[in-house]
């Protein structure tokens, strides 16, 4: 692999990962304060998202084998469940008394069949769970367009454009050059504006007016 593609793959790996790190952190003192099941969830969905991208770059270096599988599906796993429990954490109340461990038994068997007959079924589930979300934050975002409301709406719609785009990608455009620095160009984007987002939304302190 040449040293400019390492270097590249190492930059996306710290900018996702430090993202997620700071959006689940941010996240802490709110959490503690309220004991929100759904900011858990969502507090969760960024740290899955961080491991997951962690195995995405350690693949990179791993050649064919039992460890290569494995680590593909615990990766599919990880980027399956932290969509799940993103919308999750919009629909917490109505499924109160359900286990989260549905989500991730879904996960498991979706990352199953992602590794036999292909990715194209992880982003195909994932796309369908996060448009469902988008549907029902724009509802919320149109009721309050501030705070919370506001960055799952903009979480979603995010986390949408970057699934898509690497479906798109992987199954259509593959051959055009250079699509796949394209891609994580993406990927750093969306969750550079995550962490954007929560900074905006959950300054601590907030300033009082005066």
């Amino acid at each position: 692999m040449e040293t400019l593609t390492v270097i590249v793959l190492l930059l996306h790996a710290l900018i996702v990962i430090l993202s997620c790190a700071y959006v689940y952190f941010k996240t802490w003192k709110i959490y503690q304060l309220t004991g929100h099941k759904g900011l858990l969830a969502f507090r969760n969905a960024f740290m899955f998202w961080g491991i997951g991208f962690f195995l995405q770059f350690v693949i990179n270096f791993v050649s064919y084998s039992i460890l290569w599988v494995s680590l593909h599906f615990i990766f599919y796993y990880f980027i399956t469940a932290a969509p799940l429990l993103l919308v999750y954490s919009l629909v917490w109340k109505e499924l109160e008394g359900k286990k989260q461990l549905f989500l991730h038994l879904i996960s498991l068997i979706v990352s199953a069949l992602a590794l036999y007959f292909g990715e194209w079924i992880l982003f195909a589930c994932v796309i369908a769970v996060l448009l469902y979300g988008a549907n029902i934050s724009y509802y919320n975002y149109q009721k309050a367009k501030k705070g919370f409301s506001q960055l799952y709406f903009i979480a979603l719609v995010l986390g949408l454009i970057g699934y898509a785009a690497n479906y798109v990608a992987d199954n259509y455009l593959s051959a055009l050059p250079n699509i796949f620095f394209y891609l994580l160009a993406l990927d750093c984007a969306v969750f550079l504006t995550f962490a954007y987002g929560v900074y905006i939304t959950l300054k601590w302190p907030r300033k009082e007016k005066g």
